[in-house]
């Protein structure tokens, strides 16, 4: 499922089509696939491939999807968090919440995280 989603989501192989990469994520990450958790939250962040609704609804839905990818160990969905803690995007703004979180993913390696530790 997750592959497939990859594949509609980039137009590899099929054609592109985020609405059918949305589907197959979400299937994906039922079956708890981090990969297709931290996917989704990266579509309803940007709104691709999921309806236009409200961004904050949208925002909401992107927190709950990365804090799974986090939970789960994804390095990446650290650094997607601390930005929303950062801007209070889908949760109340916390400094302290985003710094917490930049660190612990520059301690994992994060090369985003190291370029983005200044800023927090």
């Amino acid at each position: 499922m997750y592959a497939l989603g990859i594949a509609y989501a980039n137009g590899f192989g099929v054609e592109y089509c985020p609405e059918k990469a949305f589907g197959y994520f979400s299937k994906a990450a039922e079956q708890g696939i981090v990969g297709a958790s931290l996917d989704l939250g990266k579509m309803y962040f940007h709104g691709t491939g999921v309806e236009q609704s409200y961004q904050k609804a949208r925002d909401a839905l992107a927190f709950e999807w990365y804090y799974l990818a986090m939970s789960n160990g994804h390095t990446e969905a650290k650094v997607k968090l601390a930005i929303m803690f950062a801007n209070g995007h889908g949760t109340e703004k916390d400094s302290f919440a985003a710094s917490s979180l930049l660190s612990d993913a520059v301690d994992e390696g994060s090369r985003l995280a190291i370029d983005l530790e200044n800023c927090f």
